[in-house]
């Protein structure tokens, strides 16, 4: 499989996603082109949600911001909402190195 024909699959498929999703496959289609589809497969997957947290934080900072509450509420709510985002890094990592750990056991 190609480049083009991976964004493909992807664009076909984004019609019917929600808004997230959607989202999300705009993300997945630019990193396939930006890095090659065989490189990005070949990226674990806790590497590529590094940005969904940093994106995260930006919106939510941004958004924030417009609201009057003191920088201390602002702070906690960000970070526990991005909390959520961190704790799909970890899980995605600790699963590729189970993953990991477990193909090199056989």
């Amino acid at each position: 499989m190609n480049n083009q024909e991976a964004v493909k699959i992807i664009q076909g498929k984004a019609k019917t996603f929600s808004k997230p999703k959607k989202l999300a496959a705009m993300w997945v289609m630019e990193d396939i082109v930006s890095t090659d589809i065989d490189d990005w497969v070949e990226t674990p997957i806790h590497e590529s949600l590094k940005f969904f947290i940093d994106a995260g934080r930006h919106v939510l900072d941004k958004r924030m911001k417009k609201l009057a509450v003191s920088d201390v509420e602002r702070r906690t709510f960000v970070d526990g909402a991005i909390g959520i985002a961190e704790s799909m890094y970890h899980y995605a990592e600790m699963h590729h190195e189970l993953r990991e750990e477990h193909t090199s056991e056989r």
